[in-house]
C-alpha cells in the first residue's frame, strides 16, 4: 500500500489521516488521539527511532510558518525537555515546515481524566476513586515547584493521563499548552476557551506565572472531577473567577441531580475536601 507523503499543497495542509507521512516522511500517522482548541493530537510512528510510537500535537494552522511563534515554541520545547520526572509526559522536539508544525512527545496508552469522566453514569467521581490519582499529581507539582522551579500553567482533567491497568498517572502539556494558547492569542487576537474555567484571577490578568496558579487550577480540576462541572462554566467566566466564591461541591451535585436527573448524589464528600478545594 502506498502512503501519501508530506508534499502537500497549502490548500490541503492541515488534513490529517491514517497513513499520512509528515515532516519529510519521518512520521507516519496511525490514528487520531484527540482534538483540542489549538489543534489535533495524533499517534504516529517515528521512522527515525525504529518505529517508536509518539504523540504528535499539531499547532493551529495560524502558527505554522510564523517565525516568532516557532521561536517561542522551540524555546518552550527546550525547557520542557529539562523536566525529567517519571510522571511527566516527555517532550521530544518541535517539527515544522511551511504549512504545519507539531510537537512530538512521549505516547502514553490509556485515557485522560476527562475521557474517563465522560463514561461515568453519574458524571462525577467519588473521592476514593481519585484520591491516589491526585496524590500522584501533587507529587509531580511538588517536584516542578520545589525542584525544577517550573509551573504547569494548564492543569485540567484533559492533561491528567492515566493508565487504569497500572494506576500510573502522568501530567501532559507541561507549560506547552499555555504557551501555545498565548502565542495563538498574540498572533490572531483570539483566545481559545478550553482552559479558561481552570485559570485563576492572576493568570487572567496576564501576570507572571506563580505556583498559586497551578494550585488554583488543581482546585478547579478537583471540583469538576467531584461534581461534573468546573466551579464556573456558564456566562461571564472571567468576571465570576475574579469576583464570585463558588458554592460547595455537595450543593453542585444536588444542582446536577435536579437539572440532569443524575441517579443519586453518590457518597458524601468529606468536609476537609470541601474546605481545601473552595478555600
Amino acid at each position: 500500500m502506498e502512503f501519501p507523503d508530506d508534499k502537500t499543497s497549502p490548500e490541503s495542509a492541515g488534513r490529517y489521516y491514517e497513513g499520512r507521512k509528515v515532516f519529510g516522511g519521518r512520521f507516519v500517522l496511525k490514528r487520531k488521539l484527540g482534538q483540542g482548541g489549538m489543534g489535533q493530537v495524533w499517534l504516529g510512528v517515528d521512522t527515525d527511532l525504529a518505529g517508536c510510537d509518539v504523540a504528535l500535537k499539531f499547532t493551529a494552522p495560524e502558527l505554522a510558518g510564523d517565525t516568532k511563534a516557532m521561536t517561542d515554541l522551540r524555546r518552550a520545547v527546550t525547557l520542557g525537555r529539562e523536566l525529567t520526572h517519571p510522571k511527566i509526559i516527555r517532550i521530544h522536539d518541535l517539527h515544522a515546515d511551511a504549512h504545519e508544525a507539531a510537537i512530538s512527545m512521549e505516547y502514553m496508552p490509556g485515557q485522560n481524566l476527562s475521557e474517563w469522566q465522560a463514561q461515568l453514569t453519574s458524571g462525577f467521581f467519588e473521592v476514593r476513586e481519585i484520591r491516589d490519582i491526585l496524590a500522584q499529581v501533587c507529587e509531580v507539582l511538588d517536584y516542578a515547584h520545589q525542584v525544577a522551579k517550573r509551573n504547569h500553567r494548564d492543569i485540567k482533567p484533559k492533561n491528567i493521563m492515566l493508565d487504569r491497568a497500572s494506576g500510573t498517572v502522568k501530567l501532559a502539556d507541561f507549560d506547552i499548552g499555555r504557551r501555545l494558547t498565548d502565542t495563538f492569542s498574540r498572533n490572531t487576537g483570539r483566545e481559545p476557551s478550553g482552559s479558561l474555567p481552570y485559570m485563576g484571577p492572576q493568570q487572567l490578568l496576564g501576570q507572571n506565572s506563580l505556583e498559586q496558579d497551578d494550585i488554583y487550577s488543581l482546585g478547579a480540576t478537583i471540583y469538576e472531577l467531584l461534581t461534573g462541572t468546573p466551579p464556573f462554566y456558564m456566562g461571564d467566566l472571567r468576571e465570576q473567577i475574579k469576583c464570585v466564591v463558588p458554592g460547595s461541591m455537595a450543593q453542585r451535585r444536588r444542582d446536577l441531580l435536579a437539572e440532569q436527573s443524575v441517579p443519586g448524589l453518590g457518597e458524601a464528600i468529606p468536609q476537609v475536601w470541601e474546605d481545601v478545594v473552595t478555600a
